[in-house]
């Protein structure tokens, strides 16, 4: 089994915000691939099906974000799934707008959600995909909450569809088991090389 889990906060106000493009990827995913995300189970809505001869499960924590280890901590237990399997999707303030980032460990970065998933699963070796939302030019620290929340304008949202895109194939080629493979292909810098 492998298990997508997709980051974001929960509601109408924050269904198009920078915050919830790990959720964005999930709906990319379940609208693709047939994959109804209405189940409650793991403080989450998920979704399972077969993909690519693997059983996968869609994720998207109800918890909100900054609590988000609790829902996946949740899931990694119950599913009893190798910490190897656990993709999760989410955006990152630290890398340039529509660039995407796989990683097999790392640090939260600043990021909240990762933050909780790491104190919940007390380590941090587990693959993360990170879709870069930069900042705005002067973005001030006590700024950020309300830079993340805020919802996609026209051009944010052009660049971050093709981001989302990406992210999607990146998914599908990290389940057919190849995490090098999709570090290779999809981890190119802003001006593509």
């Amino acid at each position: 089994m492998k298990i997508l889990v997709g980051l974001g906060n929960p509601g109408k106000k924050y269904r198009n915000s920078r915050h919830n493009l790990g959720f964005l990827v999930i709906d990319k995913i379940s609208k693709e691939k047939n994959i109804p995300v209405n189940k409650k189970k793991f403080s989450s809505l998920i979704g399972e099906s077969r993909l690519f001869r693997e059983k996968v499960l869609l994720i998207k924590p109800q918890t909100y974000m900054n609590i988000s280890g609790q829902a996946v901590k949740s899931a990694v237990s119950k599913t009893k799934v190798n910490l190897d399997n656990l993709l999760v999707i989410c955006d990152d303030v630290n890398l340039p707008q529509g660039v995407i980032r796989i990683r097999p460990s790392g640090s939260a970065g600043g990021h909240k959600g990762l933050k909780s998933i790491i104190e919940s699963l007390k380590t941090e070796d587990f693959p993360r995909l990170r879709i870069g939302i930069g900042t705005e030019r002067g973005q001030q620290n006590e700024d950020l909450t309300s830079y993340v929340l805020k919802p996609l304008g026209k051009k944010n949202k052009d660049i971050l569809n093709q981001a989302l895109e990406k992210a999607k194939d990146t998914s599908y080629l990290w389940l057919k088991g190849n995490i090098t493979a999709c570090m290779n292909k999809f981890n190119i810098k802003a001006n593509g090389t």
